[in-house]
């Protein structure tokens, strides 16, 4: 079991024996500029769409190693041990979150964000990489 549905289950939001249910419109999806000036700060939004089934969600997000992260919305937290930003929500309301991530002075090339969703139902998890924009390039 991934660790989106660990929390959700421990959360008491799901069983460890859920069946898998189809979702409507679920997802998950990126915003980033094209390019990115090393130490300067970029922003990134993941747009969070659920449908009527969705109780519950956790979101997932992993920058470029080495680029720090911080204003992270709506309760975001860093886990250092995972090297990942880590969203989970009681609920399913659609939102926007966002965070900052800065580049080390030093940092060239192209860069790749990724990302994991998990929507709970009554019923099951579907999990999901993040869309959108995954590719960030040096100016």
């Amino acid at each position: 079991m991934n660790k989106i549905k660990q929390h959700l289950a421990l959360a008491g939001l799901i069983s460890i024996f859920s069946v898998p249910v189809a979702l409507g419109a679920v997802g998950a999806t990126r915003s980033l500029p094209g390019s990115y000036t090393a130490g300067s700060p970029v922003s990134v939004s993941i747009q969070i769409v659920t449908d009527a089934t969705v109780l519950t969600y956790a979101v997932e997000e992993a920058p470029p190693a080495g680029w720090v992260v911080s204003a992270m919305s709506n309760g975001g937290t860093w886990n250092s041990a995972r090297n990942k930003i880590q969203w989970l929500f009681f609920d399913g309301t659609v939102r926007t979150l966002t965070y900052s991530a800065t580049p080390p002075v030093t940092e060239t090339g192209t860069k790749v964000f990724a990302g994991e969703a998990g929507f709970g139902t009554s019923a099951s998890v579907v999990d999901m990489p993040i869309g959108g924009n995954n590719n960030i390039v040096l100016l």
